[in-house]
């Protein structure tokens, strides 16, 4: 909206427009037209006297052209011409003159709708008349930028007054551009009410004034942190800102009385003599800047470092005649580049001590350092090292191996770890990328440790372990070939045995007789039993056991193994109790050996559970799909430290209760190398006293989904 003054400036101009007009009634067009044109000037020049607006050049191009056009459109409507052929050549006149402007021009009636639009205003928002004609804002622009237009249209109507504001608009190359647009009421030819908009681009103004805004932001922000210092060399007089005073630690009064004397006077003796060395040199030479870094007295007696900048200010002949500049602290920036300069001298020492070579070469691949333990190692002097490659101090192929890793770094920026040999030693070394302070990759360092005894020691080992292996196998083959030559003079004891008991030879009357045939047949399968588990255990570790894998219903043979150990259990007393889920899925496996594990772990359920126990046995799915299978008893229970014992081969706990059930001490051990061949888990859970729970799980990849189908 514009001010009172603005308002009153608009209406001067009016004025001096319709004046012009009715002179142009008796003088003609033209000399009107340079009338109202010297009218808007004049009227321009008293506005940026007064200050209503800014003497910007978009400022001054928006109100200039908006009074020219005032001008023009105001000529038209109150002209009253006397020759009827004269309208049209004044309106031909003036069209051309609104086409030919540089600034955009846009008019449409008081409904919205777009009447005309000069080529400015296509060129730079890409709409003609032909493309705009029939249609308002809302069917052309943003829906941002509809609202802002009608708004400032409907305030123009309503007030009957010239209205400006600013707003952001894409030109042709899409690009963000600001401009002032300059509102006004025009009368079109039918007597109806219009609105002619006049468009300024002010980017440039806007980019300036953020501009000033941020150089203002950067002054302020150097002023509050550098101290600001003023000397008058030919009166003495020094000035510094309340910004030195503070950095300096002085307190108001202080500030106010402070002398250059008195300035010199806290500067550190040790340095004094070079600053005012480097303040005559400037003095002698002004064109060159004085440059001067040295420390200062605090109030509490501590030195802390500054940098002094200043330049010259000259007489007509060269000399000297006052210098400003800035103070700004720089103690901690001083002090850690100290300490960076002993830190760099502790590490160079810490390489210099290490126990392993270390070197560093640049990107050509030349030695740039290497610490004493290198020199050592290959017992050169430092300075037959530095600058030259690998190829120039080792032999081959020692030194193309050394180039093919240190290239592989430079390639790929990574670290590379490999084995290198030279002189019948080996070592590993570790080469890394160096990298500089902006992330610029400019050499390869490398870490060398000496492994030879180690290389030995594992080829030792790796010796023994294959003969191991070795041996492992010629037992498993002389176990299994011992066992299938034991299994059938065993068979057929077993079967005399009890043919004999049953009374298919003749009865047997004599007890005595009877009782050596149990024992005889009771020894012979117990000798047949550990015969077998010796044979699967050579098997599984000999490799030779694979798996016959075929479409098993788990919930079946799991009701198969109760109904072989049902006799077993209802003897001793043990009631069982199973948890199968109904609808429980097939799976891919070995159906002999899965029921071997089943019938193991109830066997030693049964064997470990008194009379009168309980064993409880559930078959489900876990949440991540694997099939998993659990055996519970409350029997005598497993120690915590016989757990993992007891799943080794030939191992047994001794004890009381173990004793009263003899067996090979093979069933666990089988039961484990099963159920991990089938690519699942074993584990025993136990509490002394309290029972044993033997879990084992398929995984979920053996799962069928369909019965028959996989």
């Amino acid at each position: 909206m514009l001010s009172l003054l603005a308002a009153a400036v608009a209406l001067c101009l009016q004025c001096g427009v319709v004046a012009a007009a009715i002179w142009q009634r008796k003088q003609g067009i033209i000399p009107a037209l340079v009338g109202a044109g010297a009218a808007a000037l004049a009227v321009r020049s008293v506005a940026v006297l007064v200050d209503v607006v800014p003497s910007s050049p978009a400022g001054e191009t928006g109100l200039v052209v908006v009074s020219l056009s005032l001008a023009l459109i105001m000529t038209v409507s109150l002209r009253r011409p006397s020759n009827p052929a004269q309208p049209d050549n004044l309106a031909s006149l003036i069209k051309g003159a609104v086409e030919a402007s540089p600034t955009p021009v846009m008019i449409k009636d008081a409904a919205g709708y777009y009447l005309y639009v000069n080529k400015a205003f296509t060129d730079c928002f890409g709409h003609d008349i032909a493309s705009l004609s029939g249609h308002t804002a809302d069917e052309i622009w943003p829906d941002e930028l509809t609202e802002k237009a009608e708004l400032s249209d409907r305030d123009v109507l309503a007030n009957a007054t010239p209205l400006s504001y600013t707003t952001t608009l894409k030109d042709m190359n899409g690009r963000d551009v600001d401009w002032l647009v300059e509102k006004f009421l025009i009368n079109l030819a039918d007597g109806r009410m219009g609105i002619a908009a006049l468009y300024a681009n002010i980017s440039e103004q806007r980019e300036s004034e953020r501009r000033l805004a941020e150089s203002e932001e950067r002054f302020t922000l150097a002023s509050h942190y550098a101290g600001i210092w003023d000397w008058n060399i030919s009166n003495g007089r020094f000035y510094a800102s309340p910004a030195f005073a503070k950095l300096m630690g002085l307190t108001e009064d202080e500030h106010e009385k402070l002398t250059l004397e008195e300035i010199n006077g806290l500067i550190h003796p040790d340095d004094y003599p070079t600053a005012q060395r480097l303040l005559e040199a400037h003095l002698a030479n002004p064109a060159e800047p004085y440059v001067s870094v040295h420390r200062f007295r605090m109030p509490d007696g501590k030195y802390r470092w500054f940098r002094t900048i200043g330049r010259s200010i000259t007489d007509e002949l060269g000399k000297s005649v006052r210098m400003t500049g800035i103070i700004a602290d720089i103690d901690a920036e001083r002090r850690s580049a100290e300490a960076l300069k002993l830190s760099q001298a502790q590490i160079l020492n810490l390489l210099d001590n290490s126990p392993a070579p270390i070197y560093f070469k640049d990107r050509e691949l030349r030695f740039i350092m290497v610490n004493r333990r290198y020199t050592e190692v290959y017992d050169f002097e430092t300075k037959d090292i530095l600058g030259k490659t690998s190829a120039e101090i080792f032999d081959e192929p020692e030194s193309s191996a050394f180039l093919a890793h240190d290239k592989e770094v430079l390639r790929t920026g990574k670290l590379v770890v490999c084995e290198e040999n030279i002189n019948d030693t080996i070592f590993m070394t570790a080469k890394f990328p160096i990298i500089d302070s902006e992330g610029t990759l400019i050499g390869v360092g490398g870490i060398e440790t000496d492994i030879t005894e180690r290389v030995k020691v594992e080829e030792a080992y790796r010796k023994a372990r294959d003969e191991a292996e070795t041996a492992n196998r010629a037992k498993s083959s002389f176990l299994a070939n011992m066992s299938h030559e034991l299994r059938t003079p065993l068979n057929s004891i077993i079967g005399f045995s009890d043919s004999l008991l049953s009374g298919t030879q003749g009865d047997i009357t004599d007890k005595n007789q009877r009782e050596y045939l149990s024992n005889i047949l009771n020894a012979g399968s117990h000798l047949l039993e550990l015969i077998n588990d010796i044979l699967d255990l050579s098997r599984i570790e000999s490799g030779r056991m694979a798996l016959e894998e075929t479409d098993v219903d788990i919930a079946e043979l799991v009701a198969n193994v109760l109904r072989l150990t049902f006799e077993q259990s209802t003897s001793k007393g043990i009631q069982i109790i199973d948890r199968i889920d109904p609808d429980m899925p097939h799976v891919r496996a070995d159906k002999r050996q899965i029921r071997q594990v089943l019938l193991n772990l109830l066997s030693n359920a049964m064997k470990f559970t008194s009379s009168g126990g309980r064993i409880r046995i559930t078959v489900g799915i876990k949440h991540n799909g694997d099939v998993a299978i659990a055996i519970r008893d409350n029997g005598v229970g497993i120690a915590p430290d016989d757990l993992m014992r007891v799943q080794q081969p030939f191992i047994q706990v001794a004890d009381s209760q173990t004793r009263k059930h003899q067996g090979t001490g093979l069933g666990l051990a089988i039961v484990k190398s099963i159920v991990e061949q089938h690519g699942g888990e074993f584990g025993l859970e136990s509490t002394l006293g309290h029972g044993t729970v033997a879990r084992f799980t398929l995984p979920a990849k053996r799962l069928i989904k369909e019965s028959g189908g996989t």
